[in-house]
C-alpha cells in the first residue's frame, strides 16, 4: 500500500471513529412497563399463566359465564333432591386421568367432576359442554355423581381460570341427564386447591 493510500485510509478511519457516539440511554416514562419478548409471540410460555398473559406479561382476563357474580366458591346448587353442596378446599383437586385434564370435588355420597380433553387445556376462555365423559378437542364434560347415578352435561359451557396459582372453572344454568333419573340443572364455582 501506498502512503497516500494509508494516509487516506487513516483519515477515512479517524472521520468515522469520530462520528460514533455513546448512545445516551432512552428514560421510561412513569407508568410504561416493559414485558417479555414472549408476551406476544402467541404462546403460553416463559411461566405464563395463559397464552401472553400472566406474571411477566398483562395480567389475564378472567372468563366467566352470565350470571357468575351469584356463585359462591367451592360449592354447587342443584335442582336436584340432594339439593346443593359445599365442598372443603381439600377436596377439590385437579389431576390428570387418562391424558385428560380433570378438576373433581367431593363430598359424602356427590362427587363433581369437570373432565376436558386433553391434559392442558387453555386457561381464561369458555368450553363447550357434551353429554360424553372423553370430550375432544375444544369441549368438556361435566359429571355429577350422587351414589351410583351419574349426570352428564348436555348444554351451556364452563370457564377455566387460573388464579393465584390454582385452576377454577364457573359454570350457570347446566343441564346435566341421566339415564336413571330425571335431568337436573346446576351452578357452581369450584378452585382446586392443588
Amino acid at each position: 500500500m501506498t502512503k497516500i493510500h494509508q494516509i487516506l485510509a487513516l483519515g477515512i478511519l479517524i472521520v468515522f471513529m469520530s462520528s460514533c457516539r455513546k448512545e445516551k440511554p432512552v428514560p421510561i416514562q412513569e407508568g410504561v412497563e416493559i414485558v417479555s419478548s414472549t408476551c406476544s409471540n402467541g404462546i403460553k410460555d416463559a411461566g405464563e399463566d395463559g397464552v401472553d398473559c400472566g406474571p411477566e406479561c398483562v395480567p389475564c382476563i378472567m372468563s366467566h359465564p352470565s350470571g357468575y357474580e351469584s356463585l359462591t366458591t367451592n360449592k354447587i346448587e342443584t335442582s336436584a333432591f340432594f339439593g346443593n353442596v359445599t365442598f372443603a378446599d381439600a377436596n377439590v383437586l385437579s389431576s390428570v386421568v387418562n391424558g385428560r385434564f380433570v378438576i373433581s370435588a367431593t363430598y359424602g355420597s356427590v362427587t363433581v367432576r369437570v373432565i376436558f380433553a386433553n391434559e392442558a387445556p387453555e386457561a381464561f376462555k369458555p368450553y363447550n359442554l357434551i353429554n360424553n365423559p372423553l370430550p375432544t378437542g375444544e369441549d368438556a364434560c361435566i359429571q355429577i355423581q350422587y351414589g351410583s347415578t351419574i349426570y352428564n352435561s348436555y348444554s351451556e359451557d364452563v370457564h377455566l381460570n387460573f388464579e393465584n396459582g390454582h385452576y377454577s372453572v364457573e359454570f350457570v344454568n347446566v343441564y346435566l341427564e341421566s339415564y336413571s333419573a330425571a335431568y337436573i340443572i346446576s351452578d357452581g364455582r369450584l378452585i382446586c386447591s392443588n
